[in-house]
């Protein structure tokens, strides 16, 4: 018996090879189960192979590795996103330069984003009052405030720079560059 057959099956597994893009659905969700069960995974991802195994494939067609996709896709009401590092670093490996423009704390973010290939330049800002009219945040007392159900801290209160910085680069990635996230 070959090492890649186990007892009780006629099966065998190749082994799965980290190091390049996974080959095949049997090959993915092997490796999904795996690090499903890792202590280091999001806790949303912990226990939970076929959604690892979604942010294995969204990567994939992005050219990220397995641990890439994992630090840089999460999901937000059911739909996959970018991280916005992730936005970033898909534009500059598309050959397009990325600045930060403005950036006032707790209040906004502008992003610049000028195409590698044709020069075409276009900015977005994200600011802490088109938060508020999606009905992310509101200000109290001139800080962001944004509570759970149980009075618990939410992102948009805790986290409120990076939020106007993710917003205002995958805006303004989603407008100049779209190709590069292929429709995230």
């Amino acid at each position: 018996m070959s090492a890649e057959q186990t007892e009780n099956s006629d099966v065998v597994r190749l082994p799965v090879r980290v190091s390049r893009p996974v080959d095949g659905l049997d090959e993915a969700y092997r490796l999904s189960q795996n690090l499903a069960i890792a202590s280091l995974m999001p806790r949303d991802l912990h226990g939970k192979p076929s959604d690892v195994l979604a942010i294995l494939l969204y990567g994939q067609d992005l050219g990220l590795s397995a641990m890439q996709a994992i630090q840089g896709i999460y999901v937000v009401e059911g739909r996959p996103s970018l991280a916005a590092q992730t936005w970033i670093a898909l534009a500059r490996r598309a050959g397009h330069k990325v600045s930060v423009t403005n950036r006032e704390p707790d209040k906004s973010c502008t992003v610049e984003i000028t195409r590698g290939d044709t020069g075409e330049t276009h900015t977005e800002t994200s600011t802490i009052e088109q938060a508020g009219k999606a009905g992310r945040v509101v200000i109290k007392d001139g800080k962001p405030f944004a509570r759970s159900r149980e009075g618990k801290p939410l992102p948009w209160e805790t986290y409120t720079d990076r939020l106007l910085l993710a917003r205002a680069v995958s805006n303004c990635a989603r407008f100049i560059c779209p190709e590069i996230a292929l429709g995230f």
